[in-house]
């Protein structure tokens, strides 16, 4: 006999964990279960955002799942530093895998690869796993990752890159930072527009992270390592010991193909809802899922009843309100990597970042108004005539 569950959540990575620990928070008596196909939840990864990205009504279930914030952020550029009064906040992907063993850890399950599903007699769902379990779900939502909506042929045509290596680091003695460092752009713009991402994680401890957003994929990590190496020298900080090592490259769609929702709103209506990457709640300019997973599992809090059919509403109603500026910032990829050389992509940003923090707030939570897209729009790109209109006409 299966084991029976009222609903449950196939991925453990941050979109699905998110879900498990906003579910139980609110229903703390439901039966969930959080399946997750490798043999530790959440992976290794420090995840980042904007105080800006927290949606109205998850700061109670989601600031207990915090590792750390930081009052304020800071951006160099070649001509100019500017720092930002906006909140910034880390989740670790250890402390997150801690925090749901507290919450729940008999409804966690490791090494379970979902292979396939089938519908039950009493309209439920009989879930199968690589390993030879099984189990029963009244409702189910995919939450699965980036290996999920990884570019294949000509797709690559319409896709740049974001890609970085970074170190965490133990320190000889204190380093001195205050505030996060969001953006050091003063560095040879090598292989696209590229920075350093430096995060204080206590008076020793650092995570460095040196980060391009290019044409192609390829990470080359040992060499990306002496770089951050050499940037920790050129501060003047002297490393006792690497803690960590990680690295990834996230695709940055140059134009919004159709997600798994939407093809199930002009196909089949009975493919699984999904979340997070597997439903291209992604972020198209920075690669991340996070702020757009937060407003989606809101909207599961506070609108669904956790039945099949009120989550695809749900998540379906989220995608349309979402795919206007998705839209719109596929269009400023196109400008990154169509019209503009590797060697001035760094001027986008710095014009960017003179704008007032709301905008900028606003723009990474992927929320910008009307007035925000025309203000941007009028900002004259590092690139020519022709060559922003060869990019903004771009055909898939």
């Amino acid at each position: 006999m299966s084991k029976a569950f009222d609903f449950a959540i196939i991925g453990g990575g941050l979109a699905g964990s998110l879900l498990f620990a906003a579910l139980k928070r609110q229903n703390p008596h439901l039966q969930i279960g959080l399946f997750e196909k490798n043999s530790t939840l959440c992976g290794e990864h420090h995840w980042c955002f904007q105080d800006a990205d927290i949606p109205t009504g998850a700061r109670p279930w989601l600031e207990g799942l915090l590792s750390q914030s930081w009052n304020e952020q800071e951006v160099l550029f070649p001509s100019y530093s500017r720092v930002l009064r906006t909140p910034y906040h880390c989740i670790k992907s250890e402390d997150l895998a801690a925090k749901l063993r507290d919450i729940s850890p008999q409804q966690i399950y490791l090494d379970h690869e979902l292979i396939g599903t089938e519908e039950t007699a009493d309209q439920r769902h009989l879930l199968k796993f690589e390993n030879q379990n099984s189990i029963v779900a009244h409702s189910y939502i995919l939450a699965t990752n980036h290996a999920h909506r990884t570019p294949q042929g000509k797709d690559l045509k319409n896709t740049g890159w974001q890609k970085f290596v970074s170190l965490e680091v133990e320190l000889e003695s204190p380093h001195g930072l205050q505030r996060v460092l969001l953006r050091d752009v003063r560095q040879p713009q090598i292989d696209g527009y590229r920075f350093f991402c430096v995060l204080p994680l206590t008076e020793t401890r650092l995570l460095i992270e040196d980060t391009y957003c290019s044409n192609h994929a390829i990470l080359k990590e040992e060499r990306i390592e002496k770089e951050i190496l050499a940037y920790a020298e050129r501060q003047g900080w002297e490393i006792k010991e690497i803690a960590r090592h990680q690295h990834g490259t996230l695709p940055l769609h140059l134009q919004m193909s159709p997600s798994p929702e939407e093809k199930t709103a002009a196909g089949n209506p009975l493919s699984p809802p999904s979340l997070g990457d597997e439903a291209r709640f992604v972020h198209p300019v920075t690669g991340h899922s996070g702020a757009a997973s937060l407003r989606m599992i809101q909207d599961i809090l506070d609108r669904s009843n956790l039945t099949m059919a009120s989550l695809r509403k749900c998540i379906r109603e989220r995608l349309e309100k979402e795919s206007s500026n998705y839209h719109y910032l596929s269009l400023m990829n196109r400008l990154l990597f169509l019209a503009t050389k590797n060697e001035n992509r760094y001027k986008i940003f710095e014009k960017f970042y003179q704008y007032p923090e709301p905008l900028i707030d606003r723009f990474y939570a992927g929320k910008l108004t009307l007035m925000d897209r025309a203000r941007i729009v009028m900002t004259k790109p590092p690139t020519s005539m022709q060559s922003t209109i060869d990019a903004l006409r771009m055909k898939s």
